[in-house]
């Protein structure tokens, strides 16, 4: 299941603001310590990268069978118009490393999703 620009995005918008926030109270509290000069800098940088530049879209649910899917989010409209596409995960090239196993167990889920007969 896919949600774009709702619940997960906004948790995630505050849980980035709140960071930056605190990020600048402690360079507040110690504003002569390059630690927390850099701590700041970056936290602002990810909260105006997650208003401006990151996705809203974020994976909230996956699953093989669709019974349990549709049961979760009955009200979902766009439930079917995902049914065995398949979602290349991408990432900088400093983690792709770090997220190759993630990305190769989402293509096997996939392949399993595939074979599933139509109708399912």
């Amino acid at each position: 299941m896919l949600e774009l620009n709702d619940q997960a995005y906004q948790h995630e918008l505050k849980r980035a603001g709140d960071y930056a926030e605190q990020s600048r109270a402690l360079l507040a509290t110690n504003p002569d310590k390059q630690e927390f000069k850099q701590r700041a800098k970056k936290a602002e940088e990810y909260y105006k990268n997650e208003q401006k530049i990151n996705s809203r879209l974020f994976v909230i649910d996956a699953g093989l069978d669709i019974q349990k899917l549709r049961a979760a989010y009955p009200t979902a409209p766009a439930m079917r118009s995902c049914m065995g596409s398949y979602i290349q995960p991408r990432c900088k090239r400093k983690t792709k490393q770090k997220y190759g196993k993630y990305q190769r167990a989402a293509r096997r889920t996939y392949q399993r999703a595939a074979q599933l007969p139509a109708g399912v």
